[in-house]
């Protein structure tokens, strides 16, 4: 069925409004919804305030393309590339509505995630361990107490700016994050036990801002913005640093430049 907004919405990490391309003709940017192959039945009645019609569905599936093993790095060579290789589903969370910069400001958000809350996943969503995101050494990766996560840990928002009554801006912005793990002091990680992070990795993307509500039935398809990091280099088209982070598979992001990862993650209304 589809239905809008659950519960447990986590903010989106914007802090101030989006700089991001000049507002687009809809019809460029999005396919009619009768591209959807939809066989989900009727609009459900629990309200997107971001989507057309204030309908969403209820699971998407993501896709990161074209991820591949790369070559190890300083920080040594990492496995569980399939985590990237394999579409995966995310859950509602909730609409929340709080005030954002200016006094004048306010954002309405409605969430998807791969966290675990009231309204999903389901009981029968099966591999998706305990610690999403999570990689560790190729050598130790899917072996007896080291199984790589099946999902990065995913927060998806479409987001309405603007105070009431209007005018209204819309956004979709997704994140995907992931913790590599090298080592600890009894084997695989116990619970309470100290660990050896590697590596720290937030990668964001997003739609352009539009100045009308979201087809939220539709494909999405969610441009690189930027990534984050606990490692550090130096930018080489400038002067300065820039925060870095490696994924699964060796693969890496940067702040300022993309790295091995694509240009565009997609995302389609699941059921």
């Amino acid at each position: 069925m589809l239905v809008g907004c659950g519960c447990n919405c986590q903010e989106d990490s914007v802090s101030s409004f989006p700089s991001g391309p000049s507002l687009a003709s809809i019809s460029e940017m999005w396919p009619s919804q009768s591209e959807y192959p939809n066989s989900t039945g009727e609009p459900g009645n629990f309200p997107c305030l971001a989507c057309e019609a204030l309908v969403s569905s209820f699971t998407y599936r993501v896709y990161i393309d074209d991820m591949q093993q790369q070559q190890p790095t300083l920080f040594g060579n990492f496995g569980c590339v399939e985590m990237l290789q394999t579409p995966y589903d995310i859950w509602p969370g909730a609409e929340q509505i709080y005030p954002w910069g200016e006094p004048s400001a306010i954002r309405a958000i409605c969430s998807w995630m791969t966290l675990d809350g009231p309204s999903g996943p389901p009981a029968n969503a099966g591999g998706y361990g305990p610690r999403r995101g999570w990689f560790y050494p190729k050598h130790l990766a899917n072996t007896p107490g080291y199984n790589c996560s099946t999902v990065p840990l995913t927060r998806m928002n479409f987001i309405r700016y603007g105070q009431p009554p209007g005018p209204y801006t819309y956004q979709a912005r997704l994140v995907v994050e992931f913790v590599g793990w090298n080592g600890g002091i009894n084997g695989p990680p116990q619970p309470g036990e100290p660990l050896a992070i590697v590596s720290l990795l937030q990668v964001f993307y997003k739609t352009p801002v539009f100045n009308a509500p979201l087809f939220c039935l539709n494909w999405f398809h969610l441009d690189w913005e930027k990534a984050l990091g606990n490692l550090e280099r130096r930018n080489p088209d400038g002067e300065g640093w820039e925060s870095y982070g490696i994924g699964p598979g060796n693969n890496t992001s940067y702040e300022f430049h993309r790295g091995d990862f694509p240009a565009v993650i997609r995302v389609r209304p699941y059921s």
